[in-house]
């Protein structure tokens, strides 16, 4: 019996038997074990790690989130046709642009243009309009105009020329009213940024040694839609 339980069915041979009762009889059975029998071969079980890309996948889906929603509130530009305008709304914006009796001219009709953007101004909830004349200017470039809203009836607020885009928005304010700046170049005008801001009343522009060519820093409120040639500014481009 004693046989049978070192022989072929544990597949050693008779020359291992030998010599493994002569290593017990001299060095002992446990450096016998190590050094002789073989050892069966076991893989070790390294500790299960949740790989970081799963957490980084997680966060990452967060901040994707968080960062489209911020785009979803970011200002979206809208470029209207007045001629096309079917709609209430854009109707009453364009009526309270264009005097009656240009609107009756064709030829302007057919080029009057406005991009525009909304965004509430003096933080009371209600968004204002700034649209700009984006179709309809000579090399010193459009009109640019503020306007309130109340159930789909639009009042002028401010008005300026000879303005380019892009039109944006500072960090600033003033009176509870956010500023903005503007593009004015071409027809002879020095290329610079005038700043708009608030006195109280009514907004206004600022003179003087603040104009700068450098772009202010701010939020885009209308790009930049125009391109330069020999003669100046061209819009739409």
């Amino acid at each position: 019996m004693e046989f049978k339980l070192f022989s072929p069915v544990h597949n050693q041979k008779p020359v291992f038997l030998v010599g493994l009762i002569v290593c017990v009889i001299t060095i002992g059975a446990v450096s016998c074990g190590n050094s002789m029998i073989p050892s069966i071969e076991t893989k070790s079980v390294e500790p299960t790690v949740t790989p970081i890309d799963g957490n980084s996948a997680k966060a990452d889906g967060n901040e994707n989130t968080d960062r489209n929603t911020a785009l979803s509130n970011k200002v979206t530009p809208i470029k209207l046709k007045c001629k096309d305008a079917k709609e209430k709304d854009d109707l009453s914006l364009c009526n309270t642009l264009i005097p009656r009796d240009l609107r009756e001219d064709k030829k302007f009709m057919d080029d009057f243009e406005i991009t525009y953007s909304r965004i509430d101004l003096d933080g009371d909830g209600m968004k204002e309009v700034i649209a700009w004349e984006s179709g309809w200017a000579g090399t010193s470039g459009g009109s640019l105009w503020v306007l309130s809203e109340k159930r789909n009836e639009y009042k002028q607020i401010f008005q300026t020329d000879t303005t380019w885009s892009p039109i944006i928005l500072l960090p600033s304010s003033h009176h509870g009213w956010k500023d903005f700046a503007f593009l004015q170049t071409g027809g002879g005008l020095e290329t610079h940024y005038i700043s708009v801001f608030h006195n109280g009343r009514s907004y206004t522009t600022l003179d003087g040694p603040e104009l700068t060519e450098i772009p202010p820093d701010g939020e885009i409120l209308i790009p930049k839609n125009w391109g330069s040639s020999v003669f100046g500014p061209v819009a739409g481009n």
